[in-house]
């Protein structure tokens, strides 16, 4: 005899990253220094510059990221320091291989590396280096195994043309059964210990309702 396997599955939500792509950049700009209270003719001894937004945009196999730059120029003054803040808008251009899955979600990461300033004339020249980050991800539904086991409950000889064993949603009648598998209603009835009754109406599917398994002899 053989027995067939009992199979429970759980759904499992998982996250897929089809896209993950970086690189360096470099933001040139200027700044007019009035009204920005930068002292005449002294220059800035440091700099230190954030990043305020960064969203990003996908253009075919493109990720347009762009945003806004805030840096904040150190000057000496009168034997002491004063800082000042500017702002300064930016887009960068990351190249992926492939354009992303249809559903996904994208997410972008900017962060400054590094900020340079220097004063020309009344303006003032700004270098800052950015790291940019793009990551598309893509959240599934797949089902995994949790458990099998055999149904010893429900054994069934394994010789093609004597024996086999199908199973039923709780909807089919005796009737169609009979009809599918070319059996006679009688051979169905005996061979699955079926009450003789069920034979006065074998198209009513609600008698076969909870019958999980029909063993069929042709």
């Amino acid at each position: 005899l053989e027995y067939p396997e009992k199979v429970s599955v759980v759904p499992l939500s998982t996250r897929w990253y089809p896209a993950v792509t970086m690189g360096n950049f470099t933001v040139d700009g200027m700044v007019n220094c009035d009204g920005m209270g930068i002292p005449t003719g002294e220059h800035p001894v440091d700099c230190r510059g954030e990043v305020i937004s960064a969203t990003g945009v996908e253009n075919g196999r493109e990720i347009v990221v762009e945003g806004e730059v805030r840096l904040h120029p150190i000057f000496t003054y009168e034997n002491s320091y004063i800082s000042t803040t500017a702002t300064l808008p930016y887009k960068v251009r990351l190249q992926g291989q492939d354009s992303l899955p249809s559903g996904s979600s994208l997410n972008v990461y900017a962060e400054c590396v590094g900020c340079h300033v220097r004063i020309d004339g009344a303006r003032m020249a700004v270098d800052m280096e950015l790291f940019v980050t793009a990551i598309a991800s893509l959240g599934q539904v797949s089902q995994v195994v949790e458990q099998v086991e055999l149904d010893k409950a429900h054994p069934y000889m394994d010789e093609e043309g004597e024996i086999f064993a199908i199973y039923l949603d709780g909807k089919e009648s005796l009737w169609d059964v009979g009809k599918r598998y070319h059996t006679s209603l009688e051979e169905l009835q005996s061979g699955n210990g079926l009450p003789d009754e069920i034979l006065e109406h074998p198209q009513n599917p609600q008698l076969l309702d909870g019958l999980a398994r029909l063993l069929i002899e042709r």
